[in-house]
């Protein structure tokens, strides 16, 4: 007696439907220049999938660091500026304490302080956001 597989193929049409579907996305986008898998072949995370051209990314990276250095600079005005309006705002506090100045016009200096404070604030939120997005993007 002999005992084996018997193997019946029938023709038929069918759908085959992927286990798991998985979405991916790039970080940065642009054109591909090489796809280094075929349709079907098994992947792991970390694998290369493919090549983006690298120009438009590296614009992009110029840009942003120009951006941080302008950002940066403003900073520095700013912060320049809060100094010398701070100096006159004490400046005009000493005299509207000795009346030599009216209500309106310290007024105006401590409003004037107050709009450098935030300018110098509203900079070093910018360049406190901008400066991880650059680093991650130099990473890509």
């Amino acid at each position: 007696m002999f005992l084996g597989r018997i193997t019946e193929t029938v023709p038929a049409n069918g759908k085959i439907q992927p286990e798991m579907e998985v979405k991916i996305s790039p970080d940065v986008s642009g054109e591909i220049t090489e796809l280094t898998i075929k349709e079907g072949d098994w992947v792991e995370k970390g694998d290369l999938l493919l090549r983006i051209n690298p120009e438009i990314y590296a614009a992009n990276l110029d840009r942003m660091k120009a951006s941080l250095n302008n950002m940066k600079s403003n900073l520095s005005q700013q912060k320049a500026q809060l100094k010398d309006t701070e100096l006159k705002h004490n400046r005009n506090t000493n005299l509207f304490n000795k009346k030599a100045i009216s209500s309106a016009e310290y007024e105006t200096s401590q409003n004037n302080y107050e709009i450098a404070q935030l300018a110098v604030e509203a900079s070093q939120y910018s360049v406190k956001v901008l400066k991880p997005l650059l680093k991650k993007l130099k990473t890509i």
